[in-house]
């Protein structure tokens, strides 16, 4: 285990809280790292961090030193930091979290806060021009949020944890709204329900937060498919016309772009002037962002779709792509306990074949013996239940067939995209 992992596994009892309390006088003590760049804070229940990656690519490709912070990571920890599309190195990475780690003293720092800090820490010391950060958990009280945005961004508003954010639509959604600023642009891609839409618009209301409103200013959004995944996405704003080679697949990703363009737009008219279309359409060209309906086609050997779906909202957008994919596919399936596994599971059964459940290597995740019980007679045709996650996907491999779907939970994803594309 390195520093960095070791200072995290140190923090980590101490679980999740919201507020900013602790780290905003954590970030006194450093002088306030957060307050040296601009920044933009994407929230929502699904596709933020695929906004905050397209948006980052723009910014970056238009000349703008760009730090990306996103959460959980994929694959590695370092993943979660990013300059101009570089992720962080390691050493340089623990050494920020003993920094922060030592200077919190007395506070209760928790794991995210000090991933926060350090990431502030990180793109002050680099100089970075613009930070676009992801939301962790919500809006308001998330640690992200200490920063002051020059746009907010809300992409979607489902139900998914709501033990802490709130039972109802429009309580989870006017959580989310915590990222807007008086007086600052907040773009809102599709939200997804009018009381959660409505919610947010009330807090911006009262607010004084300007709403850039996707639906309103995206028109003639259309995408054609292109080879591994890709598509050429076309579609107007009420400023001008686009065209894009979207590296990223699936209608839903189309949405995150547009959704991004508008907050593109409101940057170049709060001083980032070289936010131009022809830099736009080069960054978006160039963007990655790894599990995410991604393909991966390997010669003489199975195909695999990987997709980080983790909740309903996310196995919603999954389905609704696989229907464009012609014939089904085979699934691995895993997710973490605080997921209604088997809503998730009985969503995509109709568009898959033979299935092994699995769990990702962690002591939140369903066990599948419990998710098959659970589906019953659903899940006796050609089910295997594997609970060893390398056993189960060297099984799912082993056998000829269609294209493998490996969805249920972003761990479950980067812990099969390690074994199978080894850095």
């Amino acid at each position: 285990m390195n520093a960095g992992a070791a200072i995290l596994e140190r923090l980590r009892p101490r679980g999740i809280r919201l507020g900013l309390e602790t780290l905003d006088r954590l970030l006194q003590r450093l002088d306030r790292p957060e307050a040296r760049c601009a920044a933009v804070l994407v929230a929502g229940t699904n596709g933020k961090g695929s906004t905050a990656a397209l948006l980052a690519a723009m910014t970056g490709a238009a000349g703008y030193r760009t730090g990306l912070f996103t959460s959980p990571a994929l694959e590695r920890l370092e993943d979660q930091f990013r300059i101009d599309g570089e992720r962080i190195d390691g050493g340089k990475l623990g050494a920020l979290l003993a920094e922060v780690e030592a200077r919190s003293g007395d506070l209760p720092l928790t794991e995210f806060e000090a991933l926060t800090a350090a990431a502030f820490l990180h793109f002050a010391r680099q100089r970075v021009e613009l930070a676009v950060l992801e939301a962790g958990l919500g809006g308001r009280g998330d640690a992200t949020n200490v920063a002051e945005p020059r746009v907010s961004v809300l992409t979607t508003v489902a139900f998914d944890h709501a033990e802490r954010l709130g039972s109802t639509l429009a309580a989870i959604a006017a959580d989310k709204a915590g990222v807007l600023r008086a007086g600052r642009p907040l773009v809102l891609g599709w939200i997804g329900t009018a009381e959660a839409e409505a919610a947010i618009l009330e807090h911006a209301r009262q607010a004084g937060a300007p709403v850039r409103r996707a639906p309103d200013e995206v028109r003639d959004l259309a995408a054609r498919p292109g080879d591994g995944g890709a598509q050429r996405v076309t579609f107007a704003t009420v400023r001008r016309e686009y065209a894009f080679d979207l590296p990223l697949a699936g209608a839903h990703q189309a949405r995150n772009l547009a959704t991004a363009v508008l907050a593109a737009e409101a940057l170049a008219e709060d001083g980032f002037a070289r936010l131009k279309p022809a830099a736009l359409a080069r960054g978006v060209a160039a963007c990655t962002w790894p599990g995410r309906c991604e393909w991966l086609h390997r010669p003489g050997e199975r195909s695999l779709l990987l997709d980080s779906a983790h909740n309903p909202s996310g196995i919603e957008a999954l389905a609704s792509y696989l229907d464009e994919v012609e014939g089904p596919l085979d699934l691995l399936f895993g997710a973490l306990r605080d997921k209604p596994a088997v809503a998730m599971l009985e969503r995509l059964r109709p568009r898959v074949g033979r299935i092994v459940l699995t769990a990702p290597q962690s002591e939140r995740a369903w066990d599948p013996r419990t998710v098959a019980a659970a589906v019953g007679n659903g899940c006796t045709v050609d089910c295997t239940v594997e609970p060893d996650l390398p056993a189960a996907l060297g099984r799912a491999l082993a056998r000829p067939g269609p294209p493998l779907l490996v969805t249920g939970s972003l761990l479950l994803v980067g812990q099969v995209r390690c074994r199978i594309m080894p850095r």
